[in-house]
């Protein structure tokens, strides 16, 4: 396939987007820092009567990328099942609920990926003393309980220097941390997290095990597991009704089986070439005559963005009659 690469942070990126004409695009929102997100959705958004329709994943599915407060809107609008999730702009306000509010509790920050920003509280002095650093101070408690959370940190860290010299000294990436908001989730009782995606009609599931701080995110533990077929029809139904055709949903499975999506990212890390196992088999799930197929093969190769540019074509052949 021919194709263009659009620098949307070139100073001549509308001049260069003109230019450079494409039947269809593929959208690569950056996460390094919440300016480069935003400036990027803001400019998509200028140009959105051109690309909608000939995108993928599709525009709406990356407005909310990587925010958790406007993930947590998205959820309540689309009247999907989730942790109940507060988000607090005033002081006053987000006191008064950490003083009455149930624990344990989830505290998160707005951006953050792999788990960085996300803390279980159990105490409410903890939760109070997360509040007042959330919105007076300049520093928000990231909570290093273990040598994981630590580590994490770090490897953000350094990986401003690796992007400062492998982009021969255009960008260092300062790490930012959220300030003037406070995230507040309630904590399911997890039995099982499932992390689904589905790019086109391919389906992929595991299981997203707890690391040492008992939490699921960015633990780094897989569990190749097949998912059940109930939860792959729910995510079918999800994507049809939102109109997504490329999306991560991590899900949380409690006790009793009922499903919670937890979070949806329409870019993800994709290094494994499967993301998905069975009987150490890797392979894909595809809904055909009223029921699901298993087929053999790792089509997650490159980041799954080869199943991305397929979806790309399919659908431009398809609107082209």
């Amino acid at each position: 396939m021919d194709y263009e690469v659009i620098d949307i942070f070139s100073p001549d990126w509308l001049s260069e987007f003109r230019r450079k004409r494409c039947d269809g695009y593929m959208l690569r929102p950056p996460v390094a820092t919440a300016l480069w997100r935003n400036t990027y959705l803001k400019r998509l958004w200028l140009i959105r009567d051109e690309l909608e329709g000939r995108c993928v994943p599709t525009l709406d599915s990356i407005l909310y990328y990587e925010s958790k407060i406007l993930m947590a809107d998205r959820f309540k609008l689309a009247k999907l099942p989730h942790p109940k999730t507060d988000v607090f702009f005033r002081f006053r306000d987000a006191w008064k609920h950490v003083s009455t509010t149930s624990l344990p509790k989830i505290v998160k920050t707005d951006g953050g990926s792999a788990g960085l920003g996300v803390r279980l509280i159990t105490s409410r002095t903890a939760l109070r003393l997360y509040l007042i650093r959330s919105f007076m101070t300049n520093y928000v408690a990231r909570g290093f309980h273990s040598i994981c959370d630590l580590r994490k940190f770090l490897g953000t860290f350094f990986a401003s220097w690796r992007v400062f010299f492998r982009t021969d000294m255009q960008y260092f990436i300062k790490p930012e941390i959220s300030q003037g908001c406070f995230i507040i989730q309630d904590a399911v009782e997890i039995a099982t997290e499932w992390r689904i995606v589905v790019i086109g009609k391919s389906f992929f599931g595991h299981q997203k095990l707890s690391g040492k701080n008992r939490l699921h995110s960015g633990s780094g533990c897989v569990g190749w597991v097949a998912p059940p077929f109930e939860l792959l029809d729910q995510v079918k139904v999800w994507c049809e009704a939102l109109n997504l055709n490329a999306m991560t949903f991590d899900i949380f499975e409690d006790a009793q089986g009922d499903y919670y999506v937890n979070e949806m990212q329409a870019v993800m890390g994709a290094y494994a070439p499967s993301q998905m196992y069975i009987n150490d088999i890797p392979g894909r799930y595809v809904y055909a005559e009223g029921g699901w197929t298993f087929e053999e093969g790792e089509f997650c190769r490159h980041s799954c963005n080869v199943l991305r540019v397929e979806v790309l074509i399919e659908h431009l052949q398809h609107s082209q009659g």
